[in-house]
């Protein structure tokens, strides 16, 4: 089995356990979720000075057509710019969830795992959707 496959399924198995983990401990799933939101904008920003142009690949498994068209044009000119929103994003969306400000945090998560569904095999499809879960579950619990 290929390493894109394993991290596939590695991918997915976390994000289910994630959602199990929401349904068990909140609290516990809340850091979880934003230890990896954090740890995904230090990667992102990494890239985004460095690399910024590996995203490109992520082209060639979106779903949509207009993904393709962004990914390839607008985000191919802008790539560092862009990379460096998600990764403010992605810090609001970890400081969020450790301030227990969890309306920011668990919406703009799952916004967040919404908007990179699309890029299916790119995003482990369906892997988005288990994280989507999770999120939503910590949201409820925590009303």
């Amino acid at each position: 089995m290929d390493h894109t496959r394993i991290a596939f399924l590695v991918s997915n198995s976390i994000a289910i356990s994630m959602a199990v983990c929401s349904l068990k401990n909140v609290t516990l799933a809340r850091y979880c979720y934003a230890i990896m939101f954090f740890a995904a904008a230090i990667v992102n920003a990494y890239t985004a000075f460095t690399t910024p142009e590996a995203y490109q690949s992520f082209a060639d498994f979106a779903f949509f057509s207009f993904y393709k068209v962004f990914i390839n044009g607008f985000f191919k000119s802008h790539a560092t710019t862009l990379l460096l929103f998600i990764v403010a994003g992605q810090l609001v969306i970890a400081i969020s969830l450790v301030k227990k400000s969890l309306t920011i945090g668990c919406w703009g998560g799952i916004l967040f795992f919404f908007c990179i569904s699309p890029f299916g095999f790119a995003a482990a499809f369906p892997s988005p959707l288990f994280w989507i879960v999770g999120l939503f579950i910590i949201y409820r619990k925590s009303l």
